[in-house]
């Protein structure tokens, strides 16, 4: 029997990435905005490893 589960996938980056935020906006959704709008590219380069968390009573994350 197949069954959808939740996967989050995150990716560990290697390099650190300066952005200008406004301090009276919320910073999280600044720079998920600047990543959709390809202000942050990213490469295989940049990322070191990636970690995979699926829906169990733990939520361990599995580091690839």
């Amino acid at each position: 029997m197949k069954k959808d589960i939740i996967v989050t996938y995150e990716e560990t980056l290697t390099q650190t990435v300066t952005l200008t935020v406004d301090d009276e906006k919320d910073i999280d959704e600044q720079a998920r905005q600047a990543y959709l709008d390809e202000k942050i590219v990213l490469d295989s380069n940049d990322l070191q490893y990636a970690q995979f968390e699926i829906e169990t009573p733990f939520s361990d994350w599995m580091t690839i």
